[in-house]
């Protein structure tokens, strides 16, 4: 299972654009599955994972 959304490289890509419009190699790719990007789909995860972390906590099962 990832813990991140973001490559480093990408947070570094997404951050000289925000900071000086510079584009970076990569940049189109970051934009184009930005756009296609589901937040939803994130949000429904992460409850997924808290209650999963919740239940394993009551049972002591880790």
């Amino acid at each position: 299972m990832r813990n991140y959304i973001l490559t480093p490289n990408e947070r570094e890509i997404i951050k000289e654009y925000l900071n000086t419009d510079k584009r970076l190699d990569g940049f189109k790719l970051i934009l184009s599955l930005a756009r296609k990007h589901q937040p939803e789909i994130i949000v429904e995860d992460e409850e997924l994972i808290k209650k999963l972390l919740a239940k394993a906590g009551e049972n002591k099962v880790i």
